[in-house]
């Protein structure tokens, strides 16, 4: 943006509100993830909903038969993660996202945890469930999930010299 769009101090006033309105939209949307990991029944629920022919519903801990869980989600603020690592205690689930900027950097480094969720072990089996579910169905859609960068890397190059020759 130039200096001159912020001359105009009714062009800074939009973006100022454009601005605000963003971020009312992030805290609606991370509260909303928020209150949907913790409510595990929704999940439970939501796997539950559209089962494929091929796999069968979670069963322990399912709501109850037309139990309608409604997510309020005004104040939540999406964040993205690229790293995620999973401890337990006796008694809970510890997860912790990150954003690593450097993924692929040899050797040690420090990658600082900006969501921390922790789940009891039912809410965390349920959380289990529903993200194989979510993950069949993706990979049926559009194919197998490489989690090896350098398959990816290899994948991709193949395949650009494949349309290359065509």
């Amino acid at each position: 943006m130039s200096a001159q769009n912020l001359d105009d101090p009714q062009r800074v006033r939009d973006l100022e509100q454009t601005n605000a309105a963003l971020r009312r939209s992030i805290r609606r949307w991370r509260h909303a993830f928020t209150a949907l990991v913790v409510a595990g029944g929704l999940v439970a629920a939501a796997t539950q909903a559209h089962p494929t022919p091929q796999e069968s519903p979670p069963q322990p801990d399912n709501p109850a038969p037309g139990q309608e869980v409604v997510i309020v989600g005004d104040d939540i603020i999406p964040t993205y993660a690229n790293f995620a690592r999973v401890t337990a205690t006796p008694e809970e689930v510890i997860l912790d996202f990150a954003l690593n900027p450097q993924p692929f950097q040899a050797g040690k480094q420090e990658v600082r945890a900006n969501q921390r969720i922790v789940l009891g072990f039912y809410t965390a089996k349920r959380l289990l469930l529903a993200l194989g579910v979510t993950l069949q169905r993706h990979e049926k859609t559009f194919g197998p999930i490489e989690i090896d960068p350098r398959k990816r890397a290899e994948a991709a190059q193949s395949k650009a010299g494949r349309d290359d020759r065509t």
